[in-house]
């Protein structure tokens, strides 16, 4: 007992210089996962970032094929030389979408997979079958749409309801 009260000041040193190293260790170790959090969440945000401009781009395109297929009936629609390009818009955006979010689909919740791939269905089985040109063979130059009902039905409903669900989905990861 008589050594701990002779030398109690240099066993609060070494006790408190063992602290100051347990705190610098840990420290250190959280400011580690910190970063990699940090730049796997700005990582995750950049992506969705993409993600969300090439979808807002894809909306744009869809927006002209539905324009095309109101003024099509009316005998106002564009010609098949006009159609086609916006057609192979409406395709080239989705495969980038498609494509871009397959390679980093572990980002994402099961939910906003769910989701995202709900919308490609759409697109491919509402969209670009509704705005295929049943005249492609024919030498004439009028475009005949599949079934411009159809897609303006899914454009005007379930379509804004979807990507108003992505939207709220984006926010979330941000």
């Amino acid at each position: 007992m008589k050594t701990i009260g002779e030398y109690w000041s240099q066993i609060t040193f070494i006790l408190l210089g063992l602290g100051y190293c347990a705190q610098q260790i840990i420290g250190f170790w959280f400011k580690r996962k910190e970063i990699r959090f940090n730049t796997f969440h700005f990582e995750r945000a950049n992506l969705i970032k993409e993600i969300y401009v090439d979808l807002v781009t894809l909306k744009q395109h869809l927006n002209e094929m539905n324009l095309v297929h109101f003024l099509n009936p009316l005998q106002m629609g564009p010609t098949i030389d006009e159609w086609r390009p916006v057609f192979h818009k409406i395709v080239q955006q989705n495969n980038l979408i498609y494509d871009k979010f397959n390679k980093n689909r572990i980002l994402f919740s099961s939910k906003f997979g769910f989701k995202m791939d709900k919308l490609f269905d759409i697109i491919r089985d509402e969209f670009l079958t509704n705005s295929l040109n049943t005249n492609i063979n024919s030498d004439d130059n009028k475009l005949m749409l599949n079934n411009s009902k159809r897609f303006i039905e899914y454009h005007e409903s379930d379509f804004k309801v979807l990507i108003n669900e992505l939207e709220k989905e984006f926010r979330k990861y941000l």
